[in-house]
């Protein structure tokens, strides 16, 4: 995590350097972005002061050293989808695809990065499976499909790719929407990546600090800003490595 200030303006002694960001006006829908934004605003400032106040964890790097081999990608280029009302026409036509790889390839158009808010793809994923629950094969492939320093390198190469990673949990909240329940919240893996989570069926006994592993799909970079500059992270749909996810969905 990165400050950055302005040329000619000097950071004073002892404090913070001046950041100015400028966020990009977000367009996911509000029913179901404002239940999760203020539960993960606080992210970031958490996990600056967890890094300045804690050596870094000595755990295993979750990126996959080499790259799928081609063809072996679980994702497949759709054609590109018409700017639709995500309440309206795009919201009947989504909720009428049979799977969960049907539900990804409809809204990765709508996927992008995005800067303190989901993208309205990462949201209407999530509304699909609350209403279609997936099972533990449809998020968690056999090898991961792609990586953080993938994802972040080239988001829009990546997205839809599905990867797995185990973690600490940093914030975690449920909502129950009229469509069921989603947990939102962050992960700080084992390679000091955030992740920003939507978590779909079951959370268990999972609270805050909690130990977990997390397989999903990737929808695009997320960065939360805060004093101090920015947090940066991934955005995934997914679940949590448990019992009950791994058996088929009631």
């Amino acid at each position: 995590m990165n400050a950055q200030h302005q040329p000619g303006q000097q950071p004073v002694q002892g404090q913070p350097p001046i950041v100015r960001v400028t966020a990009p006006e977000p367009k996911v829908p509000t029913w179901l972005a404002a239940a999760i934004v203020t539960s993960l605003a606080g992210v970031a400032v958490v996990v600056v002061v967890r890094l300045l106040r804690e050596e870094k964890p000595k755990g295993t790097p979750i990126a996959v050293t080499t790259p799928p081999k081609p063809g072996t990608s679980w994702y497949t280029e759709p054609r590109k989808l018409p700017d639709i009302d995500p309440e309206g026409d795009m919201m009947r036509a989504l909720m009428a695809e049979p799977t969960f790889i049907r539900a990804v390839q409809r809204t990765r158009p709508l996927m992008a990065d995005r800067m303190n808010t989901p993208s309205e793809g990462a949201t209407l994923l999530a509304l699909w499976a609350l209403a279609h629950p997936p099972t533990w094969a449809d998020v968690a492939p056999a090898r991961d499909e792609t990586s953080v320093g993938m994802v972040r390198k080239d988001s829009d190469g990546e997205r839809g790719k599905r990867l797995c990673a185990p973690g600490q949990i940093i914030r975690i909240k449920v909502e129950r929407l009229q469509w069921g329940a989603v947990a939102s919240g962050s992960l700080l893996t084992d390679g000091e990546t955030l992740i920003h989570f939507f978590a779909l069926r079951d959370t268990g006994a999972l609270v805050e600090d909690g130990r977990t592993r997390f397989c999903g799909v990737v929808t695009g970079n997320l960065t939360f800003s805060n004093e101090h500059g920015t947090a940066e992270g991934i955005q995934m749909v997914g679940m949590f490595d448990l019992p009950a996810n791994r058996a088929a969905p009631k």
